[in-house]
């Protein structure tokens, strides 16, 4: 899988480590956090997809909260995924469902919330949201967020009761910009030559690293 994740390498195998140890489920939360287009969504995708193909035992329920207008579209997103149900009181029924563990309890659920800044001020969700992690449930949550203080922005109450494992994607280096670019277009050497992919890679890196540029 390192192949797949170019300028990425050690962020990949932390992810890698941390959901296979937490294969069980874990309390602590998984935090990942970078500005934009520096590979976060796009790093959790394929660690994802290499469970999802690689193992029987894992659930994964992905949402972009900037598509979720409150947190019950939150809590309706989460039953659908995981359970292919809807309730009318998604936010009792998810707690229930994990507490319980009816339906699919043998598997480990995995709930990524990208964009979870969305809701950096609905501190009420935010403690519900983490506040599953402590039902029993074999469960995983993994938060993404584009700031890099995010848990500085939780109220003293759920700084106190968790622990967060923390991911900082820092901007990429033109070295890594270079590597990228070597494996999205292998043959770029065949229209620029290599100082030219070189200058490239350091406008993209000085510029604000968005590597959604190439």
């Amino acid at each position: 899988m390192a192949k797949e994740v170019p300028g990425r390498k050690e962020e990949a195998c932390r992810i890698f480590d941390f959901i296979a140890i937490s294969e069980n489920g874990t309390t602590t939360p998984l935090c990942l956090h970078g500005n934009t287009g520096c590979g976060k969504t796009s790093l959790i995708t394929k660690v994802m997809d290499f469970f999802k193909s690689n193992s029987k035992t894992v659930s994964v329920a992905y949402l972009n909260c900037m598509s979720m207008w409150s947190a019950n579209h939150v809590y309706y997103g989460i039953l659908s995924r995981l359970y292919g149900v809807k309730e009318k009181n998604p936010s009792q029924a998810l707690h229930d469902r994990l507490k319980s563990g009816i339906g699919n309890s043998e598997l480990t659920k995995i709930i990524i919330l990208d964009e979870i800044d969305q809701f950096i001020n609905d501190q009420k969700f935010l403690y519900n949201m983490l506040e599953w992690l402590w039902v029993g449930a074999k469960l995983i949550l993994v938060l993404i967020s584009n700031v890099i203080d995010l848990t500085l922005k939780l109220d003293a109450k759920l700084q106190s009761r968790l622990k967060f494992e923390t991911i900082i994607f820092k901007p990429y280096s033109y070295q890594q910009v270079e590597e990228i670019i070597y494996y999205k277009y292998p043959n770029i050497t065949s229209i620029l030559q290599k100082e030219a992919v070189t200058f490239v890679s350091k406008k993209i890196a000085n510029i604000n690293s968005d590597i959604r540029l190439l």
